[in-house]
């Protein structure tokens, strides 16, 4: 009869850890559903996508160095005209990193238009800064080098990476001075919170006008129908794919988690490719809705995966874990 008793006790109290497991999981996860649309807040998605809030310890450090990537991706991507998302001005946010990182412009007017010229502005500033990463843009009211120079050397400067050769021996150089990180890895991170950023811009599309850049000018889409090998011809989820690579050393990319966030990522690209190559693409409601249904799909396995990955990586644990 004991031994009976002590195996019903064991038995509840493993279902009741299981309980509370399921219940913590629950509240603790991020969907990327419970955004809001209309105020999307990037700052938001961006530490969801970087931290992994079970495992990050906040203090004064690592809130000042998500501050200055908040600042970088704003100023490289949305800032126009002195526009003021807060009681900060642009200004003040370009001369707060100033502080803090070298090498970025003195005055916000030398990532803004000359003042004679075409303005940016909410309905056209994307055209400018949102085609894609280092896209060759013919008419570059943005400053476009400028601006990426802003968010490279902000994250070098957080992260202290040593931009080092990619040839073996800079690797064998790297490793007996101790530092294993490459520009490749920089500009690869760097890729990653601008794409992170656009994939916002997407779900925060309103409807099928938007999406392909009425009254908010164009961007690089979410898919194509067939994407090419050059930045022109490419879209979001593609040039995503393209970054894991190179930012994930031999060790994380032989996870479990990594393999399975580019699975699950090539399978929403072929989903994607469908709905844009049907008769029509994304022109009408109907398509919109499957459209805005992938953006929130593709969100949700960015939280899903890629705080694991970057907890497991050096250069990022060293400076958030």
């Amino acid at each position: 009869m004991n031994t009976h008793n002590r195996v019903l006790r064991f038995i509840c109290a493993y279902l009741l850890l299981n309980i509370i497991a399921s219940i913590y999981c629950c509240v603790s996860a991020i969907e990327a559903k419970s955004y809001s649309q209309t105020n999307f807040d990037h700052d938001k998605f961006l530490y969801n996508v970087l931290i992994d809030s079970n495992q990050y310890k906040q203090n004064e450090t690592r809130k000042e160095k998500l501050k200055m990537l908040y600042f970088a991706s704003y100023l490289c991507i949305d800032q126009f005209n002195n526009n003021s998302k807060s009681d900060e001005t642009d200004q003040a946010r370009l001369d707060w990193l100033r502080e803090k990182v070298k090498g970025l412009p003195k005055s916000i007017d030398e990532i803004n238009p000359e003042k004679n010229s075409l303005q940016l502005s909410p309905s056209n500033h994307r055209t400018y800064t949102h085609r894609g990463w280092k896209y060759p843009y013919i008419n570059d009211l943005a400053h476009s080098e400028i601006r990426a120079d802003i968010l490279k050397n902000t994250v070098k400067t957080v992260f202290d990476f040593q931009l080092a050769p990619e040839s073996d021996v800079g690797k064998w150089i790297g490793n007996i001075m101790g530092v294993q990180y490459s520009d490749a890895q920089c500009e690869s991170f760097c890729k990653l919170i601008y794409y992170v950023h656009l994939l916002g811009d997407c779900y925060e599309d309103q409807n099928y006008k938007q999406a392909n850049g009425d009254n908010n000018g164009r961007k690089i889409p979410l898919g194509r129908s067939n994407s090419g090998n050059t930045i022109e011809d490419s879209d979001i989820v593609s040039e995503i794919l393209n970054l894991l690579p190179k930012l994930f050393s031999d060790k994380v990319r032989n996870m479990r988690t990594y393999k399975k966030i580019i699975s699950d990522l090539e399978s929403k690209k072929e989903e994607i490719r469908i709905l844009y190559g049907q008769i029509g693409g994304v022109y009408n409601d109907i398509a919109y809705s499957k459209y805005h249904g992938l953006t929130t799909e593709v969100m949700q396995i960015m939280i899903d995966h890629i705080p694991l990955l970057l907890y497991n990586e050096p250069f990022f644990a060293k400076v958030f874990y």
